[in-house]
């Protein structure tokens, strides 16, 4: 304890008496020189504020560059109103259906298939006056069938009577729109052979 007394007595002299009288030269060096580990501190500090207000590099720069122009060049036609992606899927739909009613066709050869529209919004494929099932879709009585409505918004135009196709795929030309709300989209059938394209 003894001990403890005397340096705590020790460093009051040392802190508030040396205060009081004038500092030599060797002390005020000692006092106002931080010791070691603060210079390193401080120096670690300064570095640090350095690199703070560098910016950044030329690779940063360049890789999100190359990000932004990736997002606006997939994002962009969507919310530009350029998408029109209803439109394709329907008349990708329409033609498969086309397709599905001409291989019928070639494939039942004593039966008659006809593709047509039953209102705006929907197709139809019939097997002698009977709805087909879906393409992909279990047999008949265990699956969806025909007919098939379209998206929202979408409208057909140009089937105003049935395009019957016969054993060879043949049926007769027709020009079927695909109306929707940013653009309207057609599709032909040539008739001798029973094509169906974009036009």
């Amino acid at each position: 304890m003894n001990r403890l007394h005397g340096r705590l007595c020790g460093l009051y002299y040392v802190v508030f008496l040396a205060r009081k009288r004038e500092p030599t030269k060797a002390t005020k060096s000692v006092l106002t020189q931080p010791p070691p580990a603060s210079i390193a501190l401080a120096r670690r500090v300064a570095s640090l504020r350095g690199m703070d207000m560098r910016g950044f590099t030329l690779v940063e720069l360049v890789v999100v560059i190359v990000l932004l122009g990736i997002l606006v060049a997939y994002a962009a036609p969507r919310f530009a109103g350029r998408g029109g992606y209803s439109e394709l899927t329907a008349r990708e739909d329409v033609k498969q259906s086309l397709r599905y009613a001409q291989q019928l066709a070639m494939s039942q050869t004593n039966s008659t298939v006809t593709f047509s529209s039953p209102s705006s919004t929907q197709i139809d494929v019939q097997v002698n006056g009977v709805s087909a099932p879906l393409p992909g879709a279990p047999p008949p009585g265990g699956g969806n069938t025909f007919p098939k409505s379209m998206q929202a918004g979408i409208t057909l135009n140009g089937i105003a009577s049935p395009l019957t196709f016969d054993r060879f795929g043949a049926t007769s030309n027709a020009t079927i729109s695909v109306i929707g709300s940013l653009r309207t989209l057609k599709i032909c059938v040539v008739g001798t052979t029973g094509y169906a394209y974009d036009c």
